[in-house]
């Protein structure tokens, strides 16, 4: 966010602003909306990741199907309607497939997450943060194969925190600069805390469901055999009638 403020006070981006008719007034609102759509999004992430991983991910394949199909398009020279139609086609399909294959959308995004939070955490983006930030985030990323729901309620606050934390700042002037890792870390912590609730509560809903599946499947069971043994004590009493009838017979047949 701080880059933001760098950017509309470079003399060269002012200039480019006034040739392109631009007011300096129009530039900035423009970047404080797109602030607070970063924000939106970002807070949604925080306390909501895992619960809306189908929906990254899916977004992840809609943006990767779109680049790729009108990339290859536009190898081939099609007009530009026709690479943007072949685009979002492959977009729509690359997005019904990360939201069947929401775990592996979930792989390349905590990828990404982290790989994003570690290299802006160096002073500058060179060789050495981005090689630092590919290897953790591909970690993270291997991590979540095994560990999906920790790992991604994890990655999803830490970007999300973070990054509310750097809109806050921006948005309300808040100085000095350190502030926004300190407001970032609170608000991560707090997702973590609320995702882990709100999995857990999940948890119990679903176990108190199979309870209650296991406690109804017993008692017709349970019901089942009362049955069979009332059946099974009718023909003994039907047998015994038999006998006594056939005694019956026997003693008649002597007299």
């Amino acid at each position: 966010m701080n880059g933001w403020t760098n950017l509309m006070q470079n003399s060269q981006v002012e200039s480019a602003l006034k040739d392109a008719g631009i007011s300096a007034g129009t530039f900035t609102e423009i970047g404080t909306i797109a602030v607070v759509a970063v924000l939106v999004i970002a807070v949604l992430h925080c306390f909501l990741g895992l619960k809306l991983v189908r929906v990254w991910s899916g977004i992840l394949g809609l943006a990767l199907g779109f680049g790729v199909g009108s990339g290859v398009a536009s190898m081939f020279k099609l007009e530009s309607m026709i690479t943007m139609i072949i685009g979002v086609a492959v977009g729509i399909l690359f997005a019904v497939l990360g939201l069947w294959l929401f775990k592996v959308g979930m792989f390349f995004i905590c990828w990404l997450l982290i790989a994003g939070i570690v290299m802006g955490a160096f002073p500058e983006l060179n060789a050495v943060a981005a090689a630092t930030g590919i290897i953790t985030g591909l970690i993270a990323a291997i991590l979540s194969v095994k560990l999906f729901e920790p790992v991604a309620i994890i990655a999803t606050s830490l970007w999300g925190g973070l990054t509310a934390g750097s809109g806050i700042v921006f948005l309300l002037g808040l100085s000095p600069a350190y502030l926004e890792y300190v407001i970032g870390a609170a608000i991560v912590v707090l997702g973590i805390i609320v995702q882990f609730a709100l999995e857990s509560h999940k948890k119990v809903k679903q176990h108190k469901a199979k309870a209650s599946e296991i406690r109804a499947k017993e008692s017709t069971e349970t019901e089942v055999e009362k049955a069979r043994a009332m059946v099974d004590h009718l023909d003994d009493d039907d047998d015994d009638d038999i006998e006594i009838m056939e005694e019956d017979f026997e003693y008649d047949d002597e007299d």
